[in-house]
């Protein structure tokens, strides 16, 4: 029977090989997930860095490439800067999951709501219809 160590160089082995990404193109996301030999084991302190980068990371991603969350964080007054250490991620300003679940439900309006709020390139969207839905948009 192989041991625990054995199973993981093993399993690694074939989990890097079909899905992780190069080691060199890795984001602090992708830190948190794959650096841990066990993810069930990582010292309090490392796990804490690897957090404190990964939501820094993510929180200056969305502040570049969001118009909606830029908005919401300059009239919080908060910038990526502002990001130094573990208690300052207080300051990073949380949307509540029910803002991704309301949403309007003419097509005119759910086209404005969704090009605020979508991050990266928004294609063109068409509208044929007079009085559309959101199933039109």
């Amino acid at each position: 029977m192989k041991g625990f160590d054995e199973y993981m160089k093993e399993f690694d082995r074939i989990m890097k090989k079909k899905y992780v990404i190069p080691k060199s193109k890795w984001t602090p996301q992708d830190e948190v997930v794959y650096l841990p030999k066990d993810p069930f084991r990582v010292p309090l302190k490392e796990a804490e860095e690897l957090r404190f980068k990964a939501l820094k990371y993510s929180f200056s991603h969305h502040y570049k490439n969001n118009t909606f969350y830029n908005k919401l964080c300059k009239e919080r007054g908060v910038k990526p800067d502002d990001i130094k250490k573990p208690s300052d991620l207080v300051k990073i300003p949380l949307v509540p999951d029910k803002f991704f679940k309301d949403y309007p439900d003419d097509g005119r309006s759910f086209a404005v709501w969704l090009s605020n709020i979508y991050t990266g390139k928004l294609p063109e969207i068409y509208i044929k219809k007079r009085n559309p839905k959101t199933e039109d948009v």
